[in-house]
């Protein structure tokens, strides 16, 4: 993101985007009305808050947990993907972001719909593994094998403030 994208912005929790446009938002031209300091920045849809800013000329869109994260931290490092605690995509406060790599999003992924990654082997017997880690064991039942998963999964998930078990 081009980091000059959040100097048009402040924080705000009464915001229900979690930002307003600040003073250096203001301007004319089309939509100009909606960037008058201190109002409500952004819009809200099914995947969360949008933000759209043109700088020079270049028009750049944006989320507002993007933003939000920026303010707080100055930087998404490459490749890493700021995701919300709860789940809840309309919900920018800072203590309900987090920014993970993409091995990390794809267990939260796994863990917000309560699946867990557990085969059958031709013995009857259940295995499963979760990646960086690899094979975690095999077992008897399915249940088992999915707790086996759980436990692991809750050494990624507790060091992030989740709750593995909710």
């Amino acid at each position: 993101m081009n980091h000059h994208i959040t100097s048009f912005f402040d924080y705000d929790e009464t915001s229900p985007s979690c930002l307003r446009w600040n003073d250096s938002a203001t301007g004319e031209g089309k939509g100009s009305a909606e960037r008058k300091g201190g109002t409500v920045a952004g819009s809200l849809n099914h995947i969360g808050w949008h933000l759209q800013v043109t700088v020079d000329g270049v028009r750049e869109r944006t989320s507002a947990s993007r933003v939000v994260w920026e303010l707080h931290n100055r930087t998404i490092p490459p490749k890493h993907y700021v995701v919300f605690k709860n789940g809840d995509v309309s919900d920018c406060r800072i203590s309900n972001l987090l920014c993970v790599d993409h091995s990390t999003l794809q267990h939260l992924k796994m863990w917000r719909t309560g699946k867990s990654y557990v085969k059958q082997a031709p013995s009857g017997r259940f295995w499963t593994m979760l990646r960086p880690h690899g094979y975690i064991g095999m077992y008897g039942t399915h249940e088992e094998a999915h707790d086996a998963y759980r436990h692991v999964l809750s050494t990624i998930l507790e060091p992030l403030g989740l709750d593995p078990y909710p």
